[in-house]
């Protein structure tokens, strides 16, 4: 987002986040996936989803040994630029710390989902 200054005499006081032109909340519910392709060699996918929304990275918790995950996590994101972009990524948890993506999912239309939830 563009940080916005506020002039207080000669000095000038960049402002937080908060006190910027907020357009909104993104609200995603991360529901479960189903039939992910197995990565590990010696037991089952380690599955977490990990949001990427601007410069606010968010993840869920590592489901074990499980290629249909059930996480059912709710992510709240506020929204500064119409033109942010959201990506959504599920990756392989793998051992001291080791990530393997699996697939991603990059953009969000803010203006389609605006749309959608006004209907909603």
């Amino acid at each position: 987002f563009r940080q916005q200054v506020l002039e207080q005499g000669r000095s000038r006081v960049p402002l937080a986040p908060e006190a910027s032109r907020r357009l909104g909340t993104l609200h995603v519910h991360i529901l479960d996936s189903s039939d992910l392709p197995n990565t590990d060699l010696t037991s089952l996918t380690d599955p977490f989803v990990k949001l990427q929304y601007g410069s606010v990275c968010r993840r869920t918790r590592v489901v074990k040994d499980d290629c249909n995950p059930i996480w059912e996590e709710i992510f709240h994101f506020e929204v500064y630029e119409k033109d942010e972009v959201l990506e959504v990524a599920v990756y392989d948890s793998g051992s001291f710390g080791s990530e393997s993506l699996i697939g991603s999912v990059i953009k969000v239309d803010y203006d389609k989902f605006s749309k959608i939830r006004k209907i909603w």
